[in-house]
């Protein structure tokens, strides 16, 4: 211990007097009794030992000179001076407010050892001085003895810390006084939940009496062990097997108790028992035969259910005989061959046999054996499979091979058949042939890539590859390659045969295609043609209808000036007539186009919120003048209870009801035309509406029915003389309502006139009811108070370009005219217009370019001035491309004034 350590050992509270002192050192019996003592006695005065005896100076090493010449601290080790100094200070004064009168310092021996005395001190007066009496004894062997033994505690303490088990300390009264880190860990506490705690306490409640009897027993040196669960922080338990024995901690007796977690081993334990019950459950239940048999004799020691079935045998006859006794394996030397086989390999895997069951019959098995332990003995486990079924399959699948091969022999394809790998194992005779493969050439090694060209190689590598998750190689043209090094196109089919969810082999054909392919470069060639001829036909029909729209746009235009110039009265009538021809003639030219783009498929539905009624009225309203003037009366039936609005293609549908009607009044005499749109079903989505057109005219033939709706042709071929017509409208109107997705049919009698119908389904929807504009009847305002619209007028034909600029001053704009596309943007830099109407097609610069060139203007005022195309041309890719370019709109040719007048209207207000 150290020298810190003050003891309240043996106090000393006789006070030793100053006369006392001299009279006994006078005394030779008390100086024989001091210097007889076993203890070393000294008397300190002044910081020097002014008095000591003989043990004294063996106890330091320093003879009776030595020891006067020295102050007391010198014999007192470095590290306890201090304490030594604080001690003696103020004559004691620390010492003599002491209850305990003993304590121990380290010394230095003369020979430099350090030793441990033990002082026991009493105040004196020594000449009249105070001064300190000391007995003191040398206790270093002591000191040695309790570092050791903390020593050894320590390394104990450290040896348990590292055990696995969980380790407690158990006093006498049962309470845990230390325990190791793994207690803590696993029973997941602090340690003031464990330490000072009764061992019992952390058992579970029923085992808590056993745990206190048995820490008991073992204080009277019995070794004891328990098995149990102890309860975790948490309230889990942990099984565990606790050995308990005596010995000693801190020099006190003690209980170890060492606890083994066991939940590995009880789990082990349960895993070996459900492995048991599981073996002896499949043994049991196996849909196989399984036999356990003694190794030397081969009896039989259990069987399942399985092989009693299948043998037709009982337990009783089986269990305790051999194989040989019950006769039912014909090869009986087989066994002994298999038990050479386990003995050098092991187990023997797949071996076929066969057995005779008990009505005779041989059935064929596949079966497996290993050596297994059976309390010590050494047995036999035999796993047996009827094969029977399988062999059967296999001897079909080989005679199904046979006839496929023999099948591919007579076949004019090239027919082949490969194993897992890729090598051929089969190829027909027509294929080696043609490839001029040798008849043994399979024996060298054909792989399947080796039958295609270098470039189509990698594409039947990759199907080889993933054919076990795509069984199938689609039917694809691969290029072959023959044995010459000449190619040819060949339609391929590969698929691969799944064995055991495994590919065992492909199977495959090759069609040579070369007079096919030969055939589709011909359809291809034919077809280039038609498109080229197709193309052709629309720039004629585009070329065509610039032609024809430029002079009746001045037949026509020249046609409303005069009709707005207050004619006479008989001339009124020539030029009504005139623009009625006119229009006809347009009429005419619509139609052919109109057939032109339904054929190219270029015309698409184009559905939007609809009136229904705004449609009808629209067409009794065009044609009423025109059937009041032949003496015809025109009625529109139009059913009220019909939704107001629909998602319809109205241009479509007015397309098509203005043919019809306007078929019904060419060919009615006498009589009336009838208009009708009646609902036959609705739903909350939709209405199915049916549109007809009825008139009492002259009637079509049963016969013709079908023939009217054909292209350029009519019923009768006297009819196109005594009414006129192409032959084009119904055929437009039957391909449109196909587009509606209706169907147009015909109810007619020569005489009795005719009916033409079709119903269509069209979705109801709630958006507010658009209404449509009629144009000719809208007020259109062109004028401006500070100054007039300036309008450029771009065209080269002086008579349209005339009709356009005379109509545009009668309307109150400022015009200006340029006879090309250069002249035009040059204009266009310098002066200021609020609209161009620009023609397309002009010599030196066509209204495409210009119209280019003017979007990319630097100035943004002139680059966005509204532009109005003026076309001859109505084909679809025209329209796109006046869009395209950044035109605002487009009127055609010939154009009516209304409508150019409203487009005028709605760009520069715009703007």
């Amino acid at each position: 211990m150290h020298s810190s350590d003050l003891h309240s050992e043996n106090p000393d509270n006789q006070r030793v007097t100053p006369e006392v002192l001299s009279a006994d050192f006078g005394n030779n019996l008390f100086e024989a009794l001091v210097n007889s003592c076993a203890g070393s006695i000294y008397v300190v005065c002044g910081n020097r030992i002014v008095f000591h005896n003989p043990q004294f100076e063996h106890l330091t090493g320093y003879n009776a000179e030595e020891v006067k010449r020295m102050e007391f601290v010198e014999i007192v080790h470095p590290k306890d001076r201090k304490l030594i100094k604080l001690l003696f200070s103020n004559n004691f004064q620390e010492i003599s407010q002491k209850t305990s009168r003993s304590f121990t310092f380290r010394a230095l021996h003369k020979n430099g050892e350090m030793r441990w005395f033990k002082s026991n001190v009493s105040i004196v007066s020594w000449n009249g001085q105070p001064a300190l009496l000391d007995n003191c004894f040398d206790i270093t062997q002591q000191k040695e003895f309790e570092r050791k033994l903390v020593e050894e505690e320590q390394n104990f303490r450290l040896l348990v810390n590292g055990f696995e088990d969980m380790v407690f300390i158990i006093s006498k009264r049962g309470m845990v006084v230390q325990a190791n880190r793994s207690v803590y860990n696993r029973m997941g506490m602090d340690e003031h939940e464990i330490v000072l705690k009764s061992f019992s306490s952390f058992f579970e409640k029923s085992m808590q009496d056993e745990a206190k009897h048995m820490v008991s027993d073992a204080f009277f040196g019995k070794r004891m062990i328990l098995s149990g669960n102890l309860v975790r922080g948490n309230g889990k338990l942990i099984p565990v097997e606790v050995r308990l024995f005596k010995g000693n901690w801190s020099q006190k007796e003690v209980v170890f108790a060492i606890c083994q977690d066991i939940s590995l081993r009880i789990e082990a334990e349960r895993i070996v028992k459900l492995s048991e019950e599981k073996f002896s459950k499949a043994f049991d239940n196996n849909a196989v035969m399984m036999v356990i048999s003694s190794f030397d004799e081969g009896r039989f020691i259990d069987v399942n259910e399985t092989f009693l079935k299948i043998t037709g045998l009982t337990r009783e006859q089986v269990v305790g005989s051999t194989s040989r006794e019950l006769n039912i394996f014909p090869d009986i030397k087989l066994r002994n061959q298999l038990k050479e086989m386990i003995l050098s390999e092991g187990r023997v895997l797949d071996a076929e046999t066969s057995l005779v069951n008990s009505l005779g019959q041989r059935v064929l098995c596949s079966f497996s054996a290993e050596i297994i332990d059976i309390q010590g003995e050494k047995c036999l486990l035999f796993v047996i499979t009827d094969i029977t079924d399988k062999k059967l399959a296999q001897e079909k699948i080989l005679q199904s091979e046979q006839r496929f091969r023999q099948l591919a022999e007579l076949l004019p394809e090239k027919v082949f058949e490969a194993n897992a790998n890729g090598f051929l194992t089969f190829a027909n005779n027509y294929l080696k042939l043609f490839f001029g493969f040798a008849p043994n050439s399979l024996e060298q090694g054909i792989h399947i890539t080796d039958l295609f060209s270098p470039k189509d190689k990698p594409k039947v590598r990759s199907y080889l590859k993933r054919s076990s998750t795509i069984p199938e190689l689609p039917s694809v043209e691969l290029v072959a390659q023959k044995l010459d090094g000449s190619h040819f196109p060949a339609l391929t089919h590969i698929i691969a045969v799944i064995e055991d969810k495994k590919v065992s082999r492909f199977m495959g054909v090759m069609v040579d295609i070369t007079s096919r392919k030969r055939q589709e470069l011909e359809l291809i060639k034919a077809r280039d043609e038609a498109e080229q001829a197709s193309k052709a036909k629309e720039r004629f029909l585009s070329t065509m209808s610039h032609e024809i729209r430029t002079p009746m746009n001045a037949v026509i235009g020249m046609a409303n000036i005069l009709l707005q110039d207050n004619p006479l009265a008989h001339q009124m009538e020539y030029l009504q007539n005139l623009k009625y021809s006119a229009q006809g003639l347009m009429s005419l030219l619509n139609d052919i186009l109109d057939f032109s783009k339904i054929e190219a498929g270029k015309l698409t539905v184009n559905r939007h919120p609809t009136d229904l009624s705004e449609i009808a009225k629209g067409v009794y309203n065009m044609f009423k003048h025109l059937a009041s003037k032949k003496g015809v009366d025109i009625i529109l039936d139009y059913d009220s209870t019909l939704p107001n609005n629909v998602q319809c293609d109205s241009g479509k549908l007015n397309q098509i009801l203005t043919n019809l009607t306007s078929n019904a009044i060419k060919f009615t005499l006498n009589g009336s035309v009838t208009i009708q749109i009646a609902k036959e079903r609705e739903t909350n989505a939709s209405v199915w509406v049916r549109f007809a057109v009825l008139d009492t005219g002259i009637g079509i033939p049963l016969d013709k029915h079908d023939l009217i709706f054909q292209e350029f042709t009519q019923a009768n071929p006297n009819t196109t003389r005594q009414f006129g017509g192409t032959g084009l409208g119904l055929a437009i109107s039957h391909k449109l309502v196909d587009m509606l997705k209706g169907n147009l049919q015909v109810l007619s009698q020569p005489g009795k006139g005719s009916e033409f119908y079709f119903s269509i389904c069209l979705r109801k929807i709630k958006e507010p009811r658009i209404k449509t504009v009629d144009k000719h009847n809208e007020a259109v305002h062109l004028n401006r108070k500070r100054q007039p619209y300036r309008v450029l007028v771009v065209e080269d034909n002086e008579v349209n370009s005339f009709i356009a600029l005379k109509f545009l001053k009668d309307w109150g704009l400022e015009t200006q005219l340029a006879e090309n596309g250069a002249i035009a943007v040059d204009m266009v830099k310098e002066n200021e217009y609020d609209l161009i109407l620009m023609d397309l097609e002009m010599p030196e610069m066509s209204g495409y370019e210009a119209t280019q060139i003017i979007r990319k203007l630097p100035d943004k005022t002139k680059s966005q001035i509204p532009i109005i195309a003026l076309t001859a041309s109505a084909m679809l890719d025209v329209q796109e491309k006046i869009f395209k370019l950044g035109m605002n709109g487009f009127i055609l040719k010939p154009f009516n004034p209304a409508d150019l007048k409203a487009k005028i209207s709605e760009l520069i207000k715009s703007t």
